[in-house]
C-alpha cells in the first residue's frame, strides 16, 4: 500500500511541476518519500523500493540520500538499469562527473 500511495504522490509531484507549481510539487514528493521510506522499512532487500526512495531524494535535492540508495539497490540488484541511470544523475549533480 505505501509503495503504491508513494506513487500516486510522485505523479501527482510531476504533475505539479510541469504546471509550474514547485511549492506543491515539494510537498507531494516529500509526502511520497515518506511512504517510500516505509517500504524500504518494511522490505529492505527490495530493490525497486530502494529505487523509488531515491527517485524522490533526488526530486527533494537530496543527492547524497538518492546516491546511498541507488547504491543499495544496485547492491541487490546489480543490473536495476533505473537506479545506474539514478546514481548517474546523483553524481553528476554533485559534480562527481568522474563516477558518473
Amino acid at each position: 500500500a505505501h509503495n503504491n500511495l508513494g506513487e500516486l504522490l510522485f505523479g501527482w509531484g510531476e504533475k505539479a511541476e510541469s504546471k509550474g507549481q514547485p511549492r506543491d510539487a515539494d510537498r507531494l514528493y516529500r509526502r511520497a518519500e515518506g511512504h517510500y521510506r516505509e517500504t524500504v522499512r518494511l522490505k529492505p532487500h527490495e530493490p525497486g523500493h530502494h529505487y523509488n526512495l531515491a527517485r524522490a531524494a533526488l526530486k527533494l535535492n537530496r543527492t547524497e540520500d538518492a546516491e546511498g540508495h541507488c547504491r543499495e539497490a544496485l547492491r541487490l540488484a546489480p543490473e536495476y538499469a533505473g537506479a545506474h541511470f539514478y546514481l548517474g544523475i546523483a553524481l553528476g549533480v554533485q559534480e562527481r562527473h568522474a563516477e558518473a
